[in-house]
């Protein structure tokens, strides 16, 4: 149970270390003459392990005692018996988690709540957001219809988790898709633009996915190519 909740913490802290490293980054480190440049040593490897962790607490406004970090990673790496009884510890990582958790899922929906004034955002009934970059003139498909769509998806911090670019355009069925998606494409028409923003409830929710934290917001971009009938779908999957 304690390496479970210990994996999550890792998986929810890395989620958000980079852009908490970004903010934190000292002014005009990344112009220093040489920086990045020498081949990386063990010391190299320990400090970014170090200040990536301390980065994203800090962005997240968790206070750590660094000698007690330091001292459990010591002991660990030693082998050593840890200071306090198991117990104690999976409830501190579980408290913890349950922290990051709550700090990712007030996070995406400041985003949203803010997204939604911000000009040409609309929202639907279900909470999703949309605004349209170009308009179509095609037909619209319906639930039992597929698509050919070209789509760029990235998290609020800008990190891109998939796209299409430089490939054909994907081929889906309208129903199998996270629910955002079923209900944009049953309003858009053939040759529009829209971005997207997907509240969690509509996309991977509490969970998540790989490459894709818990509550995320997902921000899409997607141009809607041409409807493409089941019979048709299937004659290009064989």
């Amino acid at each position: 149970m304690r390496e479970s909740v210990l994996l999550s913490l890792v998986v929810v802290a890395v989620s958000t270390a980079s852009v908490a490293a970004q903010e934190s980054l000292p002014a005009g480190a990344a112009a220093r003459p040489g920086a990045g440049a020498a081949a990386p040593t063990p010391t190299h490897h320990s400090y970014a392990i170090g200040y990536d962790l301390g980065a994203s607490f800090r962005g997240d406004g968790i206070e750590l005692d660094v000698e007690a970090v330091i001292a459990g990673i010591r002991d660990a790496l030693a082998g050593a018996q840890p200071k306090y009884a198991p117990e104690t510890l999976g409830a501190a990582m579980q408290e913890l988690n349950a922290r990051r958790l709550e700090i990712l899922r007030r996070r995406n929906l400041e985003f949203l709540q803010k997204n939604q004034s911000q000009p040409g955002v609309q929202i639907t009934r279900s909470g999703l957001q949309y605004a349209v970059l170009k308009a179509g003139d095609g037909p619209t498909p319906g639930p039992g219809d597929a698509v050919r769509a070209h789509y760029t998806g990235q998290l609020i911090d800008g990190t891109v988790f998939d796209s299409t670019q430089g490939r054909e355009p994907a081929v889906f069925p309208v129903q199998r898709v996270i629910p955002g998606w079923t209900e944009a494409l049953q309003k858009m028409k053939v040759g529009d633009h829209w971005r997207l923003f997907v509240p969690a409830s509509l996309a991977y929710g509490e969970e998540g996915r790989d490459g894709i934290p818990p509550h995320a917001t997902l921000i899409f971009e997607i141009e809607l190519v041409e409807i493409v009938d089941q019979a048709a779908m299937r004659r290009l999957q064989e």
